[in-house]
């Protein structure tokens, strides 16, 4: 397939915004209607950069592109002069582990009162706007990129969201960030207490104020965060070999549990409720922020029968019960290979090869030093690891599609987001007393909620199993080589065309005399009007060196062409802006190698 065939080459000769929508509806619904992984297959000319180092046995510019690209929220140019200049992923990595966190609460907690909210100091907070831009502010300017990107694939496992019981708990949203945030480098066994006890995962799955079983009120404990916490965030549903294959009895998959195993923890999860809070006390005075604690009288404190044969006997403990089936799924052979492979899938691949997979496993159960769940151990496996380092030269099934927030929060880095300007209300014209605030903001006409235009928004999945599933294969290329491309579950007709305007309108608009986020493309605009060398800067930046031949030249007799403004500020801004917006929208793009 060439970009010939998408009809690009007689569209790019056409001027206006409104062409270069239309060219981007052809490019996105070509690409969803043929399959990402064959697209990627299909692309002709040779992707000169990421094959080797700059000659002189030093990291490239392309290789480190590559790798931040699967690393961060996105490279900037200044991020691949700072990783070249590091001398190697390895001393990169260890920057990023002892780089300081950035949180979200106060932040978010900061925005609130800026914006005159009289909720600015209830116990939950009510403002989704400041949550979602504290957020923003972060994985567009923080410096402890590594530990954001981990932890935005954490919140894509261990799902929570805005989206239901838990619209009116903002707080307690960003304190859940937080806590994947603080948890991203640490243990797995940690990080899965942690999510047990948050009351945002008890308010969101059930467990708080789950109560043991009281036949004669018609009182049984409830199963919801039993069978996610099985199905979903420790060992799935299926017995699975350290390659993350599946183990067959007869030919066919084991069943990791049953209906029964479910019952059995559900018993272990009664009598959790807000810290310092009484049972009966309105819900609506809960604290979001500070893990759950027991209250004894309503655990179930019978016999329960664990996996694996793991006997808990009676008269125990909320937490001692807690305690011994948190480490009985700890320690259950499907961890590593279920956790591993998804970590893989959301920063490096979508479909890895199974002896990636078990090199990962194996570092999840022995980080080397005999300690199993060892996170930084298993980030460090998956992004040094040959296959992710080299295995889009080996195989046209490598990569995966750019998430929507992954897209933007790129953009928004490589060309630095100008973010609008307020103060006093939001919604309004009175003040508080406070600083001015910046808001990352969706331009208009498309609506402030950002998961309407890109299927996608910061803990607000439809459902605890998230935006996409990791198994999901659209039916046609992908589904018949027996491949999965997660996702694509969110790429309906509507996401595709309206978050490709979206993201025009950014671009387009670039100037800081709107009301909404704008990119500063001054460093491009300085390059313009020499096109190899601004092809080579946004080969660089946005696809890792692997621009094609082909591309290249189509997107040089775009820029080449006589139809720019004469004036030559304007003419630098719309070619500079043109570019960017057409690599964005392209396959080669779209497709994260």
């Amino acid at each position: 397939m060439s970009f010939n065939n998408c009809g690009l080459r007689t569209g790019l000769r056409k001027r206006g915004q409104w062409q270069l929508f239309k060219i981007h509806g052809l490019f996105l619904l070509f690409l969803a209607s043929f399959g990402v992984l064959a697209i990627a297959a299909d692309q002709e000319g040779d992707p000169p950069g990421l094959s080797g180092n700059d000659g002189n046995g030093n990291l490239s510019k392309a290789q480190a592109a590559h790798f931040l690209t699967q690393a961060t929220f996105g490279p900037t140019l200044e991020a691949i002069q700072d990783l070249v200049a590091l001398g190697g992923y390895e001393a990169w990595l260890d920057e990023q582990f002892n780089q300081p966190v950035s949180l979200q609460l106060p932040a978010t907690q900061t925005l609130v009162r800026q914006m005159c909210d009289s909720r600015a100091d209830s116990i939950d907070g009510n403002f989704q706007e400041a949550r979602v831009n504290a957020w923003w502010n972060t994985v567009i300017n923080g410096n402890d990129q590594l530990r954001q990107r981990v932890a935005f694939a954490l919140s894509e496992i261990f799902v929570v969201s805005a989206v239901g019981p838990l619209s009116s708990s903002q707080y307690g949203l960003a304190n859940y960030n937080d806590m994947l945030i603080a948890n991203a480098f640490g243990n797995y066994r940690e990080l899965l207490e942690d999510v047990t006890l948050h009351p945002a995962m008890g308010i969101y799955l059930s467990m708080l104020r789950n109560e043991k079983a009281q036949p004669e009120k018609n009182i049984r404990p409830d199963e919801n965060y039993a069978r996610e916490v099985m199905q979903l965030f420790s060992i799935g549903v299926h017995e699975l070999n350290l390659n993350g294959t599946l183990k067959l009895a007869d030919g066919q998959p084991i069943p990791t549990y049953g209906q029964t195993d479910i019952e059995e923890f559900a018993k272990v999860f009664t009598g959790w409720n807000f810290a310092n809070t009484s049972w009966t006390a309105w819900i609506g005075q809960g604290d979001r922020t500070r893990p759950m604690e027991p209250i004894e009288a309503f655990h179930d404190t019978g016999e329960k029968q664990l996996l694996n044969g793991v006997l808990l006997q009676a008269n125990r403990t909320a937490r001692q019960d807690l305690d011994v089936a948190m480490d009985n799924l700890f320690t259950h052979s499907n961890v590593g290979p279920f956790i591993g492979k998804q970590l893989i899938q959301r920063l490096v691949t979508s479909n890895p090869i199974n002896s990636y997979v078990a090199r990962v496993a194996a570092i999840f159960n022995d980080n080397g030093r005999g300690v199993r769940g060892d996170l930084k151990a298993v980030i460090k496996a998956i992004l040094l690891d040959d296959e992710a380092r080299t295995g889009h030269l080996n195989s046209t099934t490598f990569g995966k599609v750019r998430e929507p927030m992954l897209r933007l929060s790129h953009l928004r880095r490589a060309f630095p987001a100008i973010p609008m300007v307020r103060e006093g209300e939001r919604w309004g014209s009175g003040t508080c007393g406070q600083n001015p605030y910046e808001l990352y903001t969706m331009p208009l006409p498309f609506p402030w909620d950002f998961r309407l235009v890109s299927g996608q928004d910061i803990l607000r999945a439809p459902s605890v199993f998230n935006f996409f599933l990791p198994d999901f294969a659209p039916p046609g290329p992908i589904s018949d080589q027996a491949l999965v491309a997660p996702e694509f579950q969110i790429m309906t007709e509507n996401t595709l065309t309206g978050f490709s305007h979206a993201i025009t309108y950014e671009i387009q608009n670039s100037n800081e005399s709107v009301d909404w986020t704008v990119l500063n493309t001054t460093k491009e605009e300085a390059l313009a009007d020499d096109t190899t060398a601004l092809l080579d800067r946004l080969d660089l930046v946005l696809l890792s060196g692997t621009m094609t031949t082909e591309m290249r030249g189509i997107l040089a007799d775009h820029l080449n062409n006589g139809d720019f403004p004469a004036d030559s500020q304007r003419r630098r801004a719309a070619k500079a802006r043109d570019a960017i917006t057409l690599i964005i929208s392209s396959p080669s793009y779209l497709i994260q190698q």
